[in-house]
């Protein structure tokens, strides 16, 4: 495993509407390990997990919380995108988040450095 983003959600997804998009993106749903996987064995992948915030303190610090409430986002759910080491499988997280982003618009993209909407991941095309 190589890097992992995370798609902030104000929206109260369920497990089973994130592995819908998981399996839209033409990947499988691996439910003893709880996760949804995009990609080949000995290529590209990723593994996405789903998480529930009861406390948003307890995820983000007091100025990523602040950015946040700025874009209106008062986040519910997290889904986290680890990236192998593959080059390409940014490619595919690139593509899975875009798809998430678009079914739940209030979403951000956390990429370990700054937090980004939709209209700014579109612009910089980030990860």
């Amino acid at each position: 495993m190589g890097r992992l983003v995370e798609l902030a959600t104000a929206h109260e997804v369920s497990r089973e509407e994130v592995y819908d998009v998981v399996l839209a993106a033409g990947g499988v749903i691996d439910h003893s390990r709880n996760q949804g996987i995009i990609g080949r064995r000995h290529g590209p992948v990723i593994w996405i997990y789903y998480r529930v915030v009861d406390k948003i303190e307890q995820h983000y610090d007091e100025d990523e919380a602040k950015l946040l409430e700025e874009a209106g986002i008062q986040v519910k759910r997290i889904v986290a995108v680890d990236l192998s080491s593959h080059s390409r499988s940014v490619q595919l997280a690139r593509k899975f988040c875009k798809r998430f982003m678009r079914r739940y618009a209030t979403t951000v993209l956390d990429d370990g450095y700054r937090l980004y909407t939709y209209e700014q991941f579109q612009e910089f095309n980030r990860l």
